[in-house]
C-alpha cells in the first residue's frame, strides 16, 4: 500500500513533534508487519525556516520518502495555509491508496483537487490530535477559523481517528453547537477511537535517580496552568519537601519564570531517545493542565513506573485506568493535589506500588505496536472496501497492453504512456483509478530511492 501521510507540525523542534515521533514508531513497526507498504511525508523544505531536525535514522529507511514544502512556525498559521498548485503537482505525481491526513482542517481542499469524477478510489483518514473547545481556556470567537474548518474536516473525511473518548466527547460539545444531530450522528459512525501508542515493545528497566524527582515534560502554555503547577511545587518546597524537577521544555519563552525555583533543572533533549532517557529517571510526574486530547507525555512518563498526580477530569481518568484500578492520586483542587505529592513524597512504597500498577495499564493499552496494528486495519479494511473500477472493452485492452510494455518502469514513463491515448484523459482517469485498476489487472507499486515503479505481484525490485 502506498500512503500520503501530511503532518500537521507544532514544534520547531521536529525529533520532539508528536506527529514525527507518531510517524516514527509506525515506520518502525510497518516495516515489520507490511514491509511492502510505502509512505510519502510533506517535510519542511531549506526555505523553512527555524525549524530544527537531528538526523536519527528514520528517513534513511526504505519504506518512507520525504516531499520538500515550505512550512511556516505556527500551528493555527499551517491550518490555515493551502498551496493549491503545490498539491495539485504532487497529487499528479504520486499514486497513493490513502490519504493519512493530520492537518483535518485541510481535507476539504484536499479533496477539492479531484473533481474529476464521480467516483473516488483512495480515501482520506482525518485525524484528530487536538480540538477547538472552551476548555482551552481561549475565546471561541478567536479560534472560530480553525475550529470550522476541523467541524468541515469531519465531514469530508471518510474515516474519523480520535484520540481518547474525552477527544471525541469533545468534538460532540462543538458539534452540537454548529451541526445538525444528523450530520453530528453521521460523523459519529464513521469515526474510530485509537489511543496514541508512544510505548515501545521492548522497555528496559531503569535506575531511578536516587533524589525523589518529579518529571515536567509539558509545553509551558496556558493551557497547561504550568504556574500552578510550580506554585504547588514551591509551596511544598518550603514546607521542607526535599525533591527536583526535571523540565524537557526548552522552546517556551516562559523558561524564564520557572528557572528561578531552587528545585529547577532544565534538561535540553535534541532527540527523542535522549528525551526518553531523561525522563525515565524520574518518580513523579505533575500538571495541572484543563484541556488535553491525550497527553502522550504523561503516558511516557507512566510507562516508566512513574505515578502520576493530575487533575481528575478531561483524559487524566482514561489515560490512568482510574475506572478499573481505582487510582487514587488525580486531584480536584490545588490543597487536594498537595495532600497527594505530600502522601507520595513520605511513603515512597506507594510510587513504586502505584508506578507499577500504571505501568502495567499503559504497556498493555497504549504500545507502538497496538497503535500501529490498528492503523493498518482501518487502512486496509477502508480500501477493501472500495469497489471495483468498470471501463469499456477497448480502454480495457489498451490499459492491459501500457501495463505489459511498462513492467518494472518508473510510473512517470507509464502515465505518460498512458495518458497519450485516446481512451485516458486526466479527468476521466485520475491517479487513484489509475492505481485501482492496474490493482485489478495484478499489478502493483514498488518503491525504490523515493521512486514508484510498476511490478507484477508479488515481484520486489
Amino acid at each position: 500500500m502506498q500512503i500520503l501521510y501530511t503532518p500537521m507540525f507544532s514544534k520547531l523542534n521536529m525529533n520532539s513533534d508528536s506527529n514525527y515521533v507518531l510517524l516514527k514508531f509506525f515506520l518502525n513497526e510497518l516495516k515489520i508487519q507490511r514491509p511492502n507498504w510505502h509512505v510519502f511525508v510533506p517535510w519542511p523544505d531549506s526555505g523553512s525556516t527555524k525549524f530544527k531536525y537531528d538526523c536519527d535514522g528514520t528517513f534513511l529507511q526504505k519504506n518512507v520518502t520525504r516531499i520538500p514544502k515550505r512550512y511556516y512556525p505556527g500551528r493555527h498559521v499551517e491550518t490555515m495555509l493551502f498551496n493549491a498548485f503545490y498539491w495539485r503537482k504532487i497529487m499528479k505525481s504520486i499514486l497513493f491508496h490513502a490519504h493519512w491526513c493530520n492537518d483535518i482542517e485541510k481535507v476539504s481542499a484536499y479533496k477539492s483537487l479531484n473533481q474529476s469524477t464521480n467516483e473516488r478510489f483512495n480515501f482520506i483518514i482525518g485525524h484528530h490530535h487536538y480540538m477547538i473547545h472552551p476548555s482551552t481556556g481561549y475565546s471561541l470567537a478567536k479560534d472560530e477559523p480553525v475550529l470550522s474548518r476541523q467541524l468541515d474536516g469531519c465531514i469530508t473525511s471518510d474515516k474519523i481517528i480520535f484520540n481518547s473518548h474525552h477527544c471525541r466527547s469533545m468534538f460532540s460539545d462543538m458539534a452540537r453547537l454548529y451541526l445538525s444531530e444528523s450530520i453530528h450522528q453521521k460523523i459519529l459512525k464513521k469515526s474510530e477511537i485509537i489511543h496514541l501508542g508512544p510505548v515501545p515493545k521492548n522497555l528496559a528497566s531503569v535506575k531511578k535517580n536516587d533524589q525523589l524527582t518529579i518529571i515536567y515534560n509539558h509545553r509551558l502554555q496556558a493551557y497547561k496552568n504550568w504556574r500552578t503547577t510550580f506554585e504547588v511545587l514551591d509551596d511544598l518546597w518550603k514546607e521542607g519537601f526535599r525533591f527536583k524537577v526535571i523540565v524537557t521544555n526548552t522552546e517556551s519563552k516562559n523558561l524564564i519564570h520557572i528557572k528561578k525555583y531552587p528545585f529547577t533543572e532544565i534538561q535540553l533533549c535534541l532527540t527523542h531517545d535522549k528525551y526518553l532517557d531523561v525522563i525515565s529517571k524520574g518518580h513523579i510526574n505533575v500538571l495541572n493542565s484543563k484541556h488535553e486530547t491525550f497527553c502522550i507525555s504523561a503516558v511516557e512518563s507512566m510507562m516508566f513506573g512513574q505515578c502520576l498526580v493530575a487533575p481528575n477530569k478531561i483524559t487524566f481518568p482514561e489515560i490512568t485506568g482510574m475506572k478499573d484500578n481505582n487510582y487514587p492520586f488525580l486531584f480536584s483542587s490545588t490543597s487536594e493535589q498537595k495532600n497527594h505529592l505530600r502522601t507520595l513524597m513520605k511513603n515512597p512504597h506507594l510510587i513504586a506500588q502505584w508506578g507499577s500498577i500504571l505501568q502495567k495499564f499503559v504497556i498493555n493499552n497504549f504500545t507502538q505496536k497496538i497503535w500501529a496494528m490498528k492503523h493498518i486495519s482501518v487502512l486496509e479494511n477502508m480500501y477493501s472496501a472500495i469497489h471495483d473500477v468498470e471501463t469499456n472493452s477497448e480502454a480495457h485492452s489498451a490499459y492491459v497492453k501500457t501495463l505489459n510494455r511498462n513492467h518494472r518502469k518508473s510510473v512517470d514513463v507509464f502515465l505518460r504512456d498512458l495518458y497519450r491515448q485516446k481512451y485516458f484523459g486526466d479527468q476521466s482517469w485520475p491517479l487513484d483509478r489509475i492505481l485501482k485498476y492496474l490493482i485489478q489487472n495484478n499489478f502493483s507499486i514498488a518503491n525504490k530511492k523515493g521512486k514508484q515503479y510498476l511490478v507484477k505481484n508479488g515481484e520486489t525490485l
